[in-house]
């Protein structure tokens, strides 16, 4: 299974799922699938079906290559299945981005963050000492996140009405 942000994504959904707060487990086509391997959708369902996840509980979309075009998605199975609420399991530094995006959605959506990429709040930072003041290549690699989700809330924010 993957690792890092997209295993902490599917385990908090399937983790709602079986605590009966979600009645459909939707999984994200992301794409494009690797070689030899069916999508990552396909391959997570098969998971959550071995996990004890009826298959008629799961939906897998289309393949997306982006959140606005999972939102697109995810806003035809609201209106398919008259769904009124969704519960939207994502990373929390790109929560903002998707919240932008998923406004649209005609079904209320309830974020859910996972992935949390800094200490709670009040909760001592994982370095401690000098070290921590150091140069290191981890905080160019989470400032680039943090820059790619602020420039595409200022694209969304500009580009979509």
């Amino acid at each position: 299974m993957d690792r890092g942000d997209n295993a902490d994504r599917f385990e908090r959904a399937l983790s709602l799922f079986t605590s009966g707060r979600a009645h459909i487990l939707v999984l994200s086509a992301e794409g494009p699938p690797r070689p030899g391997l069916p999508p990552a959708g396909e391959r997570l369902r098969e998971i959550a079906i071995r996990r004890g996840v009826p298959a008629e509980s799961i939906v897998v979309t289309a393949t997306v290559r982006n959140t606005a075009a999972e939102e697109t998605s995810l806003a035809a199975f609201a209106v398919r299945f008259h769904w009124k609420r969704v519960l939207l399991v994502t990373s929390a530094n790109h929560m903002p981005r998707a919240m932008l995006l998923f406004r649209h959605c005609p079904a209320e959506v309830i974020p859910v963050p996972v992935d949390y990429q800094s200490s709670a709040p009040g909760q001592p930072a994982s370095d401690s000492g000098l070290a921590r003041y150091l140069p290191q290549a981890e905080a160019l690699a989470q400032s680039e996140r943090a820059l790619r989700e602020y420039l595409g809330i200022l694209f969304y924010s500009v580009s979509r009405h």
